[in-house]
Parts: structure tokens; sequence; C-alpha cells
């Protein structure tokens, strides 16, 4: 006769089996359950736990590169939730891994941009010498993603080089004619980014162009919201929305 605990345990071990597939922990597993972590990242621990299985992911197998550009993606998310003092080492993380995802799959878009991506944003917190030396990669991988396919993430590789080229100082490359030129390019591929017409507009009020700025912002506020890119078109509406009421009560 089982006993009421050998019961329960059987029954336990079951129910384990029926919840877990079978093969669960192997490395597409491990990056189809990171994925749907990644789409809940506007909670901080969903996107954190993204990251840990994508990691989990990279250990079970270190020859392939999805793990490692998505640890890049997810600490991309990642840098934004935490104070502008406490970014660096995330973003500096995420190029370690940008770099090995290049590594493992050269030809492949998807490292090229992140890396890209996540460069952009640690020179934004370091300055200095550290942030100049990132000028030319970033650059690199930008021009490899738009020979590759121009229109990849809504022109994301035109936002970042003309986002580049506006916060760069004339010295070392910067440039807002060439901004202007990336930043219109990257609309014609991704109108609904919102991201793309907050720059626009940014670089309109350092030109003084007020009314030219007040219609990418209103355009950034009414434009819908681009599939999987929720948490992003919310936060970058809410920055919209402040930048156009400081615009409007500036003189």
């Amino acid at each position: 006769m089982t006993s009421g605990r050998g019961v329960s345990y059987a029954l336990l071990l079951v129910l384990l089996f029926i919840a877990v597939p079978a093969g669960a922990g192997g490395y597409e597993d491990l990056i189809a359950i990171g994925d749907q972590k990644f789409d809940q990242r506007e909670n901080t621990a969903a996107a954190q736990e993204a990251l840990a299985l994508y990691r989990k992911a990279s250990e079970l197998d270190p020859n392939r590169s999805e793990a490692f550009w998505k640890m890049t993606r997810a600490l991309y998310w990642l840098g934004h939730t935490v104070p502008r003092d406490q970014q660096a080492p995330l973003f500096k993380e995420g190029i370690a891994y940008g770099e090995q995802a290049v590594k493992l799959c050269p030809d492949q878009i998807e490292p090229h941009y992140w890396l890209g991506v996540t460069m952009g944003l640690y020179a934004n917190v370091v300055f200095g010498p550290a942030s100049l030396r990132l000028i030319d990669p970033i650059k690199k991988e930008m021009n490899f993603v738009i020979q590759k396919n121009p229109g990849f993430d809504s022109g994301g590789a035109y936002v970042v080089l003309g986002r580049l080229y506006f916060k760069l100082p004339g010295a070392f490359g910067g440039n807002n004619e060439k901004a202007l030129e990336h930043l219109q390019t990257a609309v014609k591929y991704g109108p609904n980014r919102q991201l793309t017409h907050i720059y626009l507009a940014e670089l309109h009020l350092a030109e003084d162009r007020k009314d030219q700025a007040v219609t990418e912002l209103n355009q950034a506020i009414t434009c819908p919201c681009e599939p999987l890119l929720g948490p992003e078109c919310r936060e970058w509406k809410a920055r919209a929305k402040r930048l156009l009421a400081k615009a409007q009560t500036a003189s």
C-alpha cells in the first residue's frame, strides 16, 4: 500500500512532467522562455529573468550567437531602468556580449545592430577618451546594418548615426546637416518610430526651428505604437509630451 505522502509525491512528479515539455532546459527552450520574459520587460524583474535565461543558454552552447546578442539587447533595456550613474557597467557588459555575438556570426544583422546601439549608449554616459574611441566602431556597425538591410528595425541604424552626428562636437565629426539627413531617412523606413521624431525635434530646437520641433513631437505623441514595442512606445510618448510642454513654454 502506498502512503498518503507517497501518493502526493507521485502526483507532483506527474504534474511536473506535464508542465515541463520534453527537452526543456535545452538551448532553444531557454531562448524561447527568455523571449517570453523579455516581452514582459516593462516589469524589470521579467527583463532580469530574460537576461538570466539567455546567459544560461550561452553557457549551454557558447558557440551560438543568438543568446549573446539577446543578452546585449536585454542589457540595453535594463540600462534604462537604473539611474544614469549606474548605466555604464550594464552597457559595457552588453558590448562584450555583442562583440562575442558578432565574432560567432559575423554575417548576421542582429549582433552588429545591438552591439552598435549599446556602444552608442555607453559612449553617451562615459564621455572622454573612452567615448571618442567608439565613434568609428559605432559607424562601422551601423553601416554594416545599412548595407545588409537599411530598413532593419524601422531604420534604426540611421537613427543611431543621426544621433551620433548630432551629439558629437564639431571637432570630432559632429554635423547637424548629416544628423538631419540620417534621421529623415530613418523616418522613411519607420514613420511610427517615436524616438526618431523626438531626436528630430531636439535637432530642430537646437537649430531654432521651434515649429518643426513641435510638429515632430506631436507626431511622436499621436502615431501608433509599433508591434512588440509597447514598453518603449509608452516611454517615448511620455518623453515627447515632456519635451513638447518644455518647448511650448520656452520663449
